[in-house]
């Protein structure tokens, strides 16, 4: 009996160290970096699993890949900081992942989603979710925030602006004790329209820092003089596809 309890435990062990994990560092070059607080910042190997919460940080030249377990690939830019903010299922039927970026770009490339997965990003002033499809989310030097879609659609709203909004209205309607006995009449309430987007294929929408937008076509001859597009599409070849 004691025999039959040791084998069944180790084939537990087996099963669960042998797993393929949802998230898994796919390649990288260069200083790249992560870390889940509070540990400190530690060097990346290759085919390691990504967990909910790591941080992931990308130096001069150097550049990351995550791939997920259904096929989808996420790729971060050198000069990036991404926070794996949700990440769970079980690859199969569903995936449900979530990341901010907080600095830097990123370049998404989609396996068709279940209904039940979940695959977002966003940034200070957006968040974009997909499925199926290919994009890639750049912030810009003056804090904008720019995303060019390549294939299917992705859909944006202005949620995270809509939030700090309010909570640093909050912040300016808390109670605070006024000197004198004079009345002094409360800060005025100030909102912003929420918007929602639909951004086609070779379609960008560039964001203000304010959440003021604009949707246009894009030239994919322009598009490709650019060196992560570049490296993009050569890496898309070694990978066959």
């Amino acid at each position: 009996m004691k025999k039959i309890v040791l084998i069944l435990i180790f084939l537990i062990f087996i099963s669960e160290t042998s797993s393929e994990p949802l998230c898994k560092v796919s390649y990288f070059y260069g200083d790249v970096t992560k870390k889940l607080p509070p540990k400190d910042w530690d060097k990346v190997f290759l085919d390691e699993g990504v967990v909910e919460g790591e941080w992931f940080k990308t130096g001069f030249d150097s550049k990351a890949e995550l791939s997920l377990i259904d096929g989808s690939i996420l790729r971060i830019a050198e000069n990036s900081y991404l926070e794996i903010e949700g990440l769970e299922g079980s690859g199969n039927p569903y995936i449900r992942f979530r990341a901010t970026l907080k600095n830097g770009r990123v370049w998404a490339k989609l396996k068709k989603l279940t209904k039940k997965s979940v695959f977002s990003i966003k940034n200070p002033i957006v968040v974009a979710g997909a499925r199926g499809t290919e994009f890639r989310i750049d912030m810009l030097p003056d804090t904008s925030t720019r995303i060019r879609v390549y294939t299917g659609e992705i859909s944006v709203k202005n949620e995270p602006l809509i939030q700090r909004q309010k909570q640093e209205q909050g912040k300016l309607e808390k109670p605070h004790q006024v000197p004198g006995p004079h009345r002094v009449e409360g800060p005025k309430e100030v909102t912003m329209e929420e918007w929602f987007v639909i951004v086609k294929a070779q379609q960008e929408l560039w964001i203000s820092k304010t959440g003021k937008y604009n949707v246009k076509d894009f030239s994919l001859a322009e598009d490709t003089l650019d060196e992560w597009v570049k490296w993009n599409r050569e890496r898309d070849k070694k990978m066959g596809e």
